[in-house]
């Protein structure tokens, strides 16, 4: 069992209760927890959480929507902090789905480059994270590891990373595209329009999508998300946004997004 609380956070970090430097550091600074929360993890438990409140806290009803947003906050903390202590090689040798059983976890393993991982391979998904916002570490180191990193390890490593994490370590690579415009330029901002409509009404969703390129938004991509997953809705979807596109001639790009097996079986019938 480890413990913590704002009282004991000033402890060494090889004694912490929680690896991750981040994580660590954001208790300390009381963020996530008020002054009279006391956390304690357990590296057995699937939820490694208790917590004692203060008297004041605890009149509060054990349902409220104050006290649920504690606890899964709290837990989601003590998870990431699990988080970090895992090994990537360890992570590796254990796909979360069986190759033998599923193409696309076998295209990963078949692509996956051995030498490029070996000088992360001891790392804890922790010290990636570190490694990845490390000021020395730029755009041709991470670049090294493109076929190195998992989608396993990616989302592990994604998962205790804050919303500044994320963006400082993105802005050291530049991912350059080029479809109906260029995307990715360095200092260029681009930005998705979603014109959902709640029946997936083509006018509906046609309007919205008018009204935030009259905003400068959808030069990313014009992109719906269907409240229906039919094959007659995501291709009528398709075709109005195509038809946008094509009369006023938008240089952006277009998407409905659905599953796999709907995509093709819309594509089927267009070609039919």
């Amino acid at each position: 069992m480890a413990g913590f609380s704002p009282a004991n956070a000033r402890i060494a970090p090889s004694e912490a209760a929680f690896p991750c430097a981040a994580i660590d550091a954001n208790l300390q600074l009381g963020r996530a927890f008020p002054s009279a929360l006391t956390v304690v993890c357990s590296s057995d438990s699937p939820f490694p959480i208790s917590a004692n409140f203060s008297p004041r806290q605890m009149r509060r009803s054990p349902g409220s929507v104050g006290g649920r947003r504690r606890a899964v906050g709290t837990r989601t903390r003590c998870s990431q902090a699990q988080a970090c202590r895992f090994a990537l090689a360890d992570i590796v040798r254990q796909p979360l789905i069986d190759p033998d059983t599923d193409d696309v976890s076998r295209l990963v393993l078949d692509t996956f480059d051995q030498a490029a991982f070996a000088p992360i391979q001891s790392m804890t998904v922790g010290e990636l994270r570190e490694h990845i916002l490390d000021d020395a570490i730029g755009e041709a180191s991470l670049k090294k590891l493109h076929w190195a990193l998992t989608p396993e390890v990616v989302a592990a490593v994604a998962k205790i990373m804050s919303n500044k994490d994320l963006i400082l370590a993105a802005a050291k690579i530049r991912n350059v595209t080029r479809c109906r415009n260029t995307m990715g330029e360095r200092g260029v901002l681009g930005i998705r329009a979603q014109p959902n409509h709640p029946a997936d009404d083509v006018g509906g969703i046609l309007l919205a999508a008018f009204e935030g390129l009259l905003y400068g938004c959808g030069d990313a991509v014009i992109g719906v998300n269907p409240a229906s997953d039919s094959i007659e809705t995501v291709g009528s979807i398709l075709h109005g946004l195509a038809r946008l596109v094509d009369a006023y001639k938008v240089p952006t790009q277009t998407c409905c997004l659905a599953h796999i097996t709907t995509q093709l079986a819309a594509l089927a019938a267009e070609l039919r």
